[in-house]
């Protein structure tokens, strides 16, 4: 699948009709668009993914929610799309991408257009899908939304086909529940695993509504209040975890303009000396790493906070995997057990040959019932299952309260330090009296605070959403409680027993899939790092953690786990497009793919093996957009020539941008 043709009409700074033709050459697979910041990159690709994603393009990616967010909502995003000359009473605007080689069903490689249009005055947004340049029945079964997700690209994935190579780093981190839950989301949907687990809710589903059927009126008034208060719970759960994300958004970027601060402070002019200045970065740097792992003891002490509250349950848990444990029969007792049976069977026939099987029988009888457990096993835990619960009973034997509070006096303590530290360095600071220093001073001072504020928010909020999420599991085993209580007649039983036998099934295969493609991404991905790290070293091993709801990518050297946060942000953003090497690779999709800030943050010789090995066969159409010279220079563009099908210089005048196409003699001005 390629893009052939985009047009914008009225759409933020491209007035009136602008249209960008793509010359496909075979062989040459990468397309340069290059312009100057505010000419109108970025916002070429947020105009592809609004024309495909309409309002939905908030779930591709943090930043287009951000944006919708900022501007008040949906509807006053769809306002200031419109170019800004035209009034909003009569103006609209418009953004239409044409693919070709589309597989769609019953057709062969066809043209498929998409035109997403609005009307500001009317508050109308309308989407046109036309085939080989005409309507067709294909698309009458499905809403616009459906067909793009089905046979265009799917929402899930498409941060990895239009993404700004330096923001995607904090998404590729996955450090939180919610960037781990938006991987493991994108790698069901990119390695074809999403169907089955559809699937698998959908009969989950069906089970559930067999229940209700069946209930009288007392179970579904139970079954309703609790569903009500799983979908408040819910409801809070996605705030919370919105304003978690939020927060870590905050503090990366924080840090990161804090960082851009200090290094524009020490450019202005500064006292110390190269090597004092080093060993006060090693210092911060170490009481970073502390303040880090009290951090980790804090979320690791709330993953029992649940146990703590039901501190009753957890006891009577705890007593019923003991006397199940004391029930079973040792290794010695059994096997006497079985000599005497032989030995009586052996008798048995010496005696009577005839007669052999009845009595046979009645001896097995009498030994397996004389030596029955008379405990019921509730839990049928195994000997791991047993001492991982052990263990966790140990740590609930002491109170956990006065813990967190110790802890979260700790990470106060590191904190202080590791102001105090940052102060050391904002003392040497103040001996400059320049005006723009001061100023500089200033603006670090007031990051850091907002850091420290965010931070605060960022625990609040952690602990909200374990205590919601406990809640939630809470009332599902309430529900699953009655619903198992419900008897079904005798049609709804066999219906029932029909989905469980396909639920196990697909479980069965689920799992297989999950862990075949777990194998093959660790492969993949190991691959794509040693062919785009200059540093053999650094990462000798990927591990790939998959859960029902999350995934995380870890790194090893020496069997030592590596902190993605450790690595430079040049390594950071060759990680995350190794990530996307993989995930674009194992999904054998094709799809073209954007490519914002290609070369930001990079060397000279990561952005080689990135030209190189990585940009020109991720796809069969990838579209650059750099910043010239600053991210793609002349010689690196001469590196490229032999694989650019096409270069595109986007000129802005009087409050207009609009496209030019380039040549070779001409790019070498730019």
């Amino acid at each position: 699948m390629n893009i052939t043709k985009i047009v914008l009409e009225n759409f933020r700074v491209y007035a009136g009709r602008q249209e960008l033709n793509f010359q496909l050459e075979p062989k040459k697979s990468l397309f340069i668009i290059s312009g100057e910041n505010g000419y109108g990159k970025t916002t070429l690709l947020s105009a592809l993914v609004w024309c495909l994603y309409g309002k939905q393009m908030a779930e591709v990616d943090d930043k287009y929610k951000n944006e919708i967010r900022s501007a008040g909502g949906y509807d006053s995003f769809l306002v200031q799309n419109l170019y800004n000359e035209l009034s909003e009473e009569n103006g609209s605007y418009s953004v239409s991408v044409t693919f070709s080689d589309v597989l769609l069903p019953h057709l062969p490689y066809g043209e498929v257009c998409i035109t997403r249009s609005v009307s500001v005055g009317q508050r109308k947004e309308q989407v046109r899908i036309l085939i080989e340049g005409k309507n067709n029945e294909l698309t009458d079964g499905f809403t616009p939304d459906m067909f793009i997700n089905d046979f265009i690209l799917s929402r899930e994935v498409a941060k990895f086909f239009f993404f700004d190579a330096e923001q995607i780093v904090f998404f590729a981190e996955a450090q939180g529940d919610i960037e781990k839950m938006r991987l493991r989301r994108a790698f069901a949907e990119v390695l074809g695993l999403k169907k089955y687990e559809d699937i698998s809710d959908h009969l989950y589903g069906l089970r559930r509504r067999l229940r209700e059927e069946g209930a009288n009126k007392q179970e579904t008034k139970e079954l309703n209040s609790l569903q009500e208060q799983i979908l408040e719970s819910e409801n809070e759960l996605k705030h919370a975890k919105e304003r978690l994300a939020d927060c870590k958004e905050k503090i990366a970027h924080a840090q990161q303009r804090t960082e851009d601060l200090h290094e524009r402070l020490h450019r202005e002019g500064q006292s110390m000396s190269l090597e004092e200045i080093s060993r006060l970065k090693q210092a911060k740097e170490e009481s970073q790493k502390q303040r880090d792992k009290v951090h980790e003891r804090f979320k690791e002490l709330l993953n029992i906070i649940p146990f703590v509250v039901a501190r009753k349950r957890t006891e009577t848990l705890y007593k019923q995997v003991r006397l199940e444990e004391k029930s079973e029969p040792s290794a010695n007792q059994v096997g006497v057990k079985i000599g005497g049976v032989v030995k009586k069977i052996r008798a048995v026939l010496q005696q009577d040959y005839d007669r052999y099987g009845k009595k046979i029988e009645e001896i097995i009888r009498e030994s397996y019932h004389s030596h029955k457990s008379k405990v019921v096993p509730l839990l049928d835990f195994s000997r791991q299952e047993r001492e991982d619960f052990y263990r966790l009973y140990d740590r609930l034997r002491g109170d956990a309260t006065p813990a967190l509070r110790d802890i979260m006096r700790e990470y106060e303590e590191r904190s202080r330090e590791l102001a105090s530290i940052r102060r050391r360095v904002q003392s040497q600071e103040s001996k400059e009296r320049n005006p723009i220093i001061r100023e500089l001073r200033s603006s670090i001072e007031r990051e850091e605070k907002s850091i420290e504020k965010t931070n605060k928010t960022l625990l609040e909020s952690q602990e909200e959403v374990t205590i919601l999420e406990y809640k939630i599991g809470s009332l599902r085993r309430a529900t699953e409680k009655i619903e198992g209580k419900i008897k079904l007649d005798q049609r709804r039983q066999r219906k029932d027993a029909e989905i469980k036998k396909i639920l196990d099934k697909l479980k069965v295969l689920t799992t297989k899939l999950m862990k075949e493609k777990a194998v093959e991404f660790e492969t993949e991905m190991m691959k794509s790092l040693k062919e785009l790290m200059h540093k053999d070293t650094l990462i000798d091993e990927v591990k790939v953690i998959v859960t029902r709801h999350t995934m995380e990518v870890r790194f090893y050297h020496g069997g030592i786990e590596l902190r993605k946060s450790a690595f430079s942000k040049g390594e950071q953003q060759l990680y995350a497009t190794a990530l996307l090497k993989t995930l674009v690779s194992l999904s054998g999709d094709k799809f073209p793919i954007f490519i914002d800030s290609p070369l930001q943050k990079l060397d000279t010789v990561h952005s080689k093996k990135l030209l190189s090995n990585f940009y020109p066969r991720i796809s069969d159409q990838v579209i650059l957009l750099p910043l010239w010279e600053k991210e793609l220079s002349t010689k690196e563009y001469e590196t490229l020539t032999p694989m650019i099908a096409q270069t595109i210089h986007i000129e802005h005048l009087n409050g207009r941008s609009h496209f030019k196409p380039q040549y070779d003699v001409e790019v070498a001005t730019y």
